[in-house]
């Protein structure tokens, strides 16, 4: 998310303006002061980290699974008892009949009040073209705890500290992050700021 927000300050100072004077408020006292419910009203900090997981997705494919019955689609593709498939989170996430230019960051995809919330033909977007941690029965454990984490955790490196990319290069072109292969290193430069 940092080297996103690098590329886009404004995005950054948006974000800067939701957190930095609430950690600020509970500084002397941030165990007590900066508690769930503060926290939980983050809401451009989630669409920030919502847009850097729907960019880059912890896993970009699922691992092969069966149904153990056949399927029939909406759209009329079939998938047959036992037969193997993969989902590619990575296209979902990308998809161009579902994303307004699906390679930017806009971090007001997460917003529904805003134009990006909506599908480039300015319908609705299918809710399952935005799945990172997975769901239902298949869900992701530690969505939760990874969504309230980002809301104690940003702020307060934010508050701490202001992040620069040490290759001025990755401001134009961020390096792609996967947790499935090595990638190129990411260098930031971290600048006291309380």
């Amino acid at each position: 998310m940092v080297s996103y927000l690098e590329q886009k300050p404004e995005y950054k100072k948006k974000l800067l303006d939701e957190i930095l004077p609430v950690v600020k408020a509970a500084s002397d006292d941030i165990v007590n002061k900066l508690d769930y419910d503060t926290v939980m009203e983050f809401d451009y900090l989630h669409n920030c980290f919502y847009e850097s997981l729907r960019i880059e997705a912890p896993a970009g494919m699922t691992g092969t699974q069966c149904f153990n019955a056949d399927v029939t689609f909406a759209t009329g593709f079939k998938i047959a008892k036992g037969e193997p498939f993969v989902l590619n989170i990575h296209q979902m996430h990308h998809d161009p009949d579902q994303w307004i230019d699906p390679s930017s960051y806009e971090p007001d995809r997460f917003d529904p009040t805003s134009k990006w919330a909506k599908r480039p033909n300015g319908e609705p977007r299918d809710p399952m073209t935005f799945t990172p941690f997975l769901g239902g029965r298949r869900g992701c454990l530690g969505k939760t705890f990874a969504e309230v984490v980002v809301r104690y955790v940003v702020p307060i490196m934010y508050y701490h500290f202001d992040f620069e990319l040490v290759d001025p290069e990755m401001k134009v072109k961020k390096v792609p992050y996967s947790i499935a292969t090595r990638t190129q290193e990411i260098p930031v430069r971290l600048i006291k700021r309380n």
